[in-house]
């Protein structure tokens, strides 16, 4: 029984060896020219949404929003080279995409999430290129807390789907900034050439979200499910005690 259940824990293990591995992360999605950690796929600018149409009886008839190629002649390419697996036995040889389908300089949650984790060495090169990269105001740093995209992508503030808000698209989440602030206050706290940088970059985001919560709470009367990047208004769901919530824990600053 218990071998069974050590066979069934064991691909969950692995898999989170290989989220954490930092070398592995490194090969795969580091850009060392922006600092930034980049996904990739057709979810760029090279896709469009685009409206199916029909031809029936009684003429054009217009489908659901469907994605497409903007120039079917250029789709986007990824690179493939295997790169080494290191240490770890789990890690297998992987491909490595071409990290520059994103045209511009663009940033997003996902850009940080290292950071975010804790993952990075304090004293590591990455970690200071990440804490600059956060705390500028053209990509995700606002009064209000950190955006979720940065204003220069041309996916910001734009529909996932025909139906779909763009939720990730800008706006402020305060569960992701939770995260942030948890991190900054771990390298803050760690001995290394950023933690000053870390130490400030905290007592500014801390303030910049509580203040904004506070006072869109008290116009309101509400928490909200996440706030506007241009203005610091609430948006979508309310009242919304979730991850908004975490608002006491910044408060007491207990992460």
């Amino acid at each position: 029984m218990i071998l069974l259940v050590l066979l069934q824990v064991q691909p969950f293990q692995q898999t989170a060896q290989l989220l954490e591995d930092v070398n592995s992360l490194k090969a795969l999605h580091y850009d060392s020219g922006t600092g930034q950690f980049r996904d990739y796929g057709n979810h760029s600018d090279a896709m469009q949404l685009q409206p199916v149409v029909y031809q029936t009886p009684q003429g054009l008839v217009r489908g659901p929003l469907q994605r497409r190629l903007v120039d079917p002649s250029q789709p986007p390419r990824l690179q493939l080279a295997l790169v080494p697996s290191g240490p770890n036995p789990f890690v297998p040889l992987v491909p490595k995409p071409l990290l520059h389908l994103a045209s511009g300089v663009v940033c997003r949650y996902v850009s940080l999430f290292p950071l975010l984790m804790g993952l990075l060495d304090a004293a590591s090169p990455e970690l200071g290129q990440q804490l600059k990269l956060l705390q500028q105001p053209n990509l995700l740093w606002t009064p209000f807390g950190l955006r979720s995209l940065s204003q220069s992508s041309s996916m910001h503030g734009a529909y996932n789907t025909e139906h779909d808000a763009p939720y990730w698209r800008g706006p402020i989440w305060f569960n992701i900034n939770y995260l942030a602030l948890r991190a900054l206050h771990r390298y803050s706290r760690l001995q290394g050439p950023h933690a000053s940088l870390a130490h400030e970059l905290h007592a500014q985001l801390r303030s910049n979200l509580l203040r904004n919560l506070v006072k869109v709470y008290n116009e309101s009367g509400y928490l909200w499910e996440n706030y506007d990047d241009k203005d610091g208004h609430g948006k979508g769901s309310h009242p919304f005690t979730g991850w908004t919530a975490l608002l006491v824990l910044v408060a007491g600053q207990t992460y």
